[in-house]
């Protein structure tokens, strides 16, 4: 179907004078708040961290739970009480998790007791590889692309079943400047001049997001 310039005209102004409506979804307002629970136990070194929040509105901050009793139970009859760190975060002291074994968390609160099902640490499988390509990354404005470094992970299903992974990771960085720093900062707004100038620097961060991958639809 071939469009005349006035089919083009009328379609053109139809999309510039279109309105849009606000959607506002009736919420509700749920009186009923139930336990948020964050907690992961690998076969890595702890401590590990559970964090246990009270839920709650959209418009609302969610609650630190305190004063729970939170334990860690092994399959073979061990268990381990968490310590309070901060008000909702609760660690272990004592435990390592060992892989083939399973484990359920408990949480004992206002005379209610939360318990989960047992989960079993399947062993990793080692990665392949580790590697890494300078791509540009396309934008909806075309005159801020992003370039960057796009790190790849290579590696297999275990044998034993396991087919998702996640991923966490913590990456230094090193900066380099064209001039060097001439004055070391003391404090209250003082600087004085320094005898080590200095043309490098590095920044360490730990990941923040969640990725986690599955190999379930791979062949």
């Amino acid at each position: 179907m071939k469009l005349s310039k006035e089919h083009i005209t009328i379609l053109i102004l139809i999309g510039l004078l279109g309105c849009l409506e606000p959607f506002n979804p009736d919420i509700g307002d749920s009186q009923d708040a139930f336990l948020v629970v964050d907690g992961l136990i690998t076969d890595g070194e702890g401590p590990y961290t559970v964090k246990i929040l009270k839920s709650a509105s959209i418009n609302d901050d969610n609650e630190s739970v305190t004063g729970a009793q939170v334990s860690i139970e092994e399959d073979e009859g061990m268990t381990t009480r968490l310590v309070e760190n901060s008000p909702g975060v609760y660690i272990t002291t004592d435990l390592q998790g060992v892989t083939g074994k399973s484990y359920r968390l408990t949480i004992n609160y206002q005379g209610q007791e939360y318990q989960s099902t047992w989960e079993t640490i399947n062993p990793a499988p080692p990665m392949d590889s580790i590697y890494y390509r300078y791509e540009v990354r396309g934008t909806t404005d075309r005159e801020n692309d992003v370039e960057g470094l796009q790190f790849f992970v290579d590696n297999q299903g275990a044998e034993d079943g396991t087919r998702h992974f996640r991923y966490e990771w913590v990456e230094t960085w090193q900066f380099g400047v064209k001039w060097p720093s001439t004055q070391d900062y003391i404090g209250n707004d003082m600087a004085v001049e320094t005898s080590n100038p200095l043309y490098r620097c590095w920044k360490t961060r730990s990941s923040t997001v969640i990725n986690i991958a599955t190999t379930t639809g791979l062949a």
